[in-house]
């Protein structure tokens, strides 16, 4: 008789619990009834565990857990937990069970009352002995706890049974959630059925009586309502009437009803007063309760508002005969049945605003029309507000624009009909008159008697202003002005003429973004384009001050600067030599002391501005101010990690920078130092070797950015061309803005590769150094990736002993993500990717292992040289700047870590330690 192996032994049993796991998986599924799939869960739950199970469920707005099924392999135990339990209120965080709830972290006790979050009575009541507790989860949210017992002495509970309730527990997760989603789905179906019946009687034009007296009928029988009632504002007397009452499935005579209700009464008043649903579950209780619904002993009621716009039409009520549980979505669906009542009594009005809605489309349409083929955006301004005027009663409309550079900010006048010179300079201060509240408020803002603001602005008296409408306009989620509408006469504006200023406000923030993301795609392609010629320059340049000359003229274009000058300073800090291009290059001196701002960025190694010479006296030199120059951005210069200089770009008028400004000033600040360095090493290079090595560098240099830039830049070429002379459908807009945003992203991709090398290259690299979890680092590596590219398999080992460790998790993120991509690229589909994290002698061992085309041995030691490719085949097909092994190499090395590659040759894959 052979024995079997520890191996054997483990593979069988793992095979017994794939059998098991399986043939549960098709038990809990076998029904999407909820209480049936509770039970299934507990049964079987017991039957592969232990004696008996709970299982609990998390209910919203409640603390303590709800058992939703039980079960013990002994009938009369099961009977006896069900009338005990009860008894035992479990909280979140209370006890094993409520720890795991709060914390989704599955837990075990082999022997309950050594356990430090045993609850002794508890073990007393349901004989337990041993228990562990698994979360319920779906979706990565938990929602249960599947809590097991065993009740014997003859075992307890083991890890192994943990993993097994773990693994139960999420099957009971996917069970119990699409049991839940099913009867959600019923109950809708239901609801959306009784909706429809009552749409097509309103399409009908059936009689408004039969429409209420359905929407009463199907709101009852939905909500398993006592009652449901229909009141309408008589507004002679300010009361509430009522029009339509069904109790018990059956309609009643309105007439029988006890009297009106004051608006503020009972349910049905304060719903109608407040505009909102009032929801209360024990209406004996509470203090609003009416005389006519105490009297008749209300349990629990839902009323909601009946109107139509901004006018009040009454209120509906649902009654329940006894205190119950309301959800959320009761409320929903008697508003919805509300909706549709008020519908029927306003189908005259609606007729009548259909018509005038009519109206208003055809000039909205037409502005839309404009946001499509016209791209300048002060036009497009115009034709808003001149739109907003001729559809609008009104005797002006101004679009303001929110002033952030003043403080506090204010709002300017940017576009007017009719144009007011006088208006011109005016500002409103955020909050002040009906223009300032709509922008604080970020609201629509109706003012029908002027005369309640007190005092009137400047801005109200010039207009004469006897009543006004304005509604915000965002960018982004952001208020940047208002577009307020005015009236010399009295008149009444309603919530429908709030609506047609905010569709048309929401136009003109089209309009901006539209003509922004056109400027922006304009700017980024010049930029590409002069970024892309400086660096084709820079080989042909026959020496450093032809080559400074091309850097300064190509970043004036890319920024739009009318000025852009490269110094170069000695280490006493006077200018030696200088590459000048726009106003003011003739008239600058040739030899001086570095000062103000230039200065400063050299002394703090960082980029320094002025957004506003008129603002911020002194920092620029009298004789700079002189020239014209009103606003300046600088970045040092360095050659290794010492500054030899700075470069500017000047503009005449005052502005703000953005991070891109920056981030191209200093890759063209990186193109001089580049050319300062490679002039010093032909001037040092005695060697034949050492120039071909020099113009290797340069040449690949410029092959694989102008590679990696063409693409993209072709792209966003093209579409922009589009975008200029054709008028392509706002859809197919949509998609050409999201591949213009895609590849200007993979721009800034290259972009930021360039600058992380050249701040480690210069020894600008900051880190922010904090403890770090691997397993979390990892994952999110995995994650990410899998999602991008689904070809290859991944397997990740991370040793249970691995300590936590202090680094930069953003830089060690960009590490792992580099090092997992090239392991990516050059892996065959369905190739295994395999990551390893291990215990160090002196800290932890990460490695990342591919089976991919391999690396030749005598070629190891250079596949962290910038822009370096193993396989010239491979490398056409994947393509890159040649940067992230180079990358990941310094952010290691600045950790003080170590990287290596290893490999067996061509054919045997790879591996990258850290």
């Amino acid at each position: 008789m052979t024995v079997p192996d520890g191996a054997e032994l483990s593979a069988r049993r793992s095979e017994r619990i794939a059998a098991l796991l399986g043939e549960t998986a098709r038990l809990f599924n076998s029904s999407l009834d909820l209480q049936t799939v509770l039970f299934a869960v507990a049964a079987r739950s017991t039957e592969v565990l232990g004696d008996g199970t709970v299982v609990f469920l998390i209910e919203p707005g409640k603390r303590d857990l709800a058992p939703a099924a039980i079960f013990h392999r002994d009938p009369k135990i099961t009977a006896h937990w069900r009338a005990t339990i009860e008894q035992f209120p479990i909280g979140l965080g209370e006890g094993i069970t409520g720890t795991v709830a709060l914390t989704g972290k599955a837990d075990v006790a082999p022997v309950y009352l050594d356990s430090p979050d045993s609850v002794p009575g508890f073990a007393a009541a349901f004989g337990v002995k041993s228990y562990l507790a698994a979360p319920i989860r779906s979706r990565g949210r938990t929602f249960g706890v599947l809590g097991s017992s065993i009740t014997s002495d003859d075992r307890h509970f083991d890890q192994t049974d943990l993993e097994l309730a773990k693994l139960l527990a999420d099957q009971a997760g996917l069970a119990i959630e699409n049991a839940r989603l099913f009867e959600a789905s019923q109950q809708q179906s239901a609801r959306l059925r009784a909706l429809h019946e009552v749409s097509l009687e309103l399409g009908v034009g059936r009689p408004v009586d039969e429409i209420l007296r359905s929407s009463a009928e199907h709101a009852a029988s939905l909500l398993k309502a006592f009652r449901t009632t229909l009141r309408v504002l008589d507004e002679a007397t300010g009361t509430l009437i009522c029009r339509m009452y069904v109790e018990e499935g059956v309609v009643r005579d309105p007439a029988t009803w006890p009297g009106p209700l004051g608006l503020g009464e009972g349910a049905g008043g304060r719903a109608a007063v407040t505009g909102k649903p009032v929801t209360v579950q024990d209406y004996m209780a509470w203090d609003g309760a009416s005389l006519v619904g105490r009297l008749e002993g209300h349990g629990s009621v839902i009323s909601v508002p009946l109107r139509f716009g901004d006018r009040l039409l009454g209120s509906m009520t649902v009654v329940w005969q006894k205190p119950k549980q309301i959800d959320s979505s009761d409320a929903e669906l008697l508003t919805l049945f509300a909706n549709q009542a008020a519908v029927a009594l306003e189908g005259a009005r609606l007729y009548e605003a259909a018509n005038r809605r009519r109206r208003q489309m055809e000039i909205v349409n037409a502005l839309s029309l404009d946001l499509i083929t016209v791209h300048d955006v002060d036009a497009l301004l115009r034709s808003a507000t001149q739109r907003a005027y001729d559809l609008l009663d009104c005797s002006s409309i101004t679009l303001w624009w929110l002033d952030s550079t003043t403080q506090p900010p204010v709002l300017r006048p940017r576009c007017m009909t009719p144009h007011l010179p006088e208006m011109v300079e005016l500002t409103l201060r955020l909050g002040e008159g009906i223009t300032g509240r709509a922008a604080l408020e970020e609201r629509v803002i109706i003012l029908n008697d002027y005369s309640a603001i007190d005092p009137v602005n400047e801005v109200g008296q010039l207009l004469q202003t006897r009543s006004a409408l304005a509604a915000p306009v965002k960018l982004r989620d952001t208020v940047a002005g208002v577009l307020t509408v005015s009236s010399d006469l009295p008149r009444r504006y309603t919530w429908a003429d709030g609506e047609v200023l905010a569709l048309l406000a929401n136009h003109v923030a089209a309009a901006v973004e539209n003509a922004q993301l056109f400027a922006a795609n304009r700017r980024h392609l010049q930029a590409a384009e002069a970024l892309l010629a400086a660096t084709a320059a820079l080989a042909g340049a026959p020496d450093t001050q032809s080559a400074l000359r091309t850097i300064v003229r190509a970043a004036a274009s890319a920024t739009g600067a009318q000025a852009a000058r490269i110094v170069l300073v000695d280490e006493e800090g006077f200018v030696r030599s200088t590459a000048q291009y726009g106003m003011g290059a003739e008239r600058w001196p040739d030899v001086y002391r570095l000062e103000g701002m230039g200065a400063e960025a050299i002394r703090l190694r960082q980029p320094v501005a002025v957004l506003d010479a008129d603002r911020e006296p002194g920092r620029l030199r009298p004789w700079v101010y002189e020239f014209g120059i009103r606003a300046s951005l600088c970045v040092p210069l360095l050659l290794e990690q010492k500054p030899i200089g700075v470069m500017f770009v000047n503009f005449a008028a005052p502005r703000e920078f953005a991070d891109y400004d920056v981030q191209l000033l200093t890759i063209f600040a990186a193109q001089a130092a580049f050319a300062i360095e490679r002039a010093r090493l032909q001037t040092e290079a005695s060697q034949t070797a050492a120039l071909r090595e020099l113009d290797r560098l340069k040449t690949e240099f410029i092959a694989v950015v102008s590679h990696e830039l063409r693409t993209p830049l072709t792209l966003i070429y093209g579409f922009s061309e589009l975008l200029a002379h054709t008028t392509p459908p706002p859809e197919q807009m949509k998609r050409m803005g999201e591949k213009i945003y895609a590849a200007a992203s993979q721009m800034n991709k290259i972009v930021a590769d360039l600058l992380d090398i050249g701040r480690i290259e210069s020894g600008r690299l900051k880190l922010s150094i904090e403890p770090v979890k691997l397993s979390e680092v990892v994952d999110r590596v995995v994650r990410d990736l899998a999602s991008l590219d689904n070809r290859y398999q991944w397997q990740v080992d991370l040793q249970t002993d691995v300590p936590e460790i202090h680094a930069d998790p953003n830089r060690l993120l960009q590490v792992l993500t580099n090092l997992a991509s090239n392991a990516m690229r050059y892996s065959p589909d369905g190739g295994r990717i395999k990551i390893r994290v291990e215990p160090a002698p002196e800290g932890v061992k990460i490695s990342i292992a591919d089976e991919g085309i391999g690396i030749p041995p005598e070629m190891l030691g250079r596949v962290f040289e910038k822009f370096y490719r193993v396989n010239t085949a491979v490398m056409h097909r994947s393509p890159g700047t040649g940067l992230g092994l180079a990358i990941a190499k310094g952010l290691v090395e600045a950790h003080g870590g170590h990287i290596c590659a290893e490999s067996a040759g061509p054919g045997h894959g790879s591996t990258f330690c850290v």
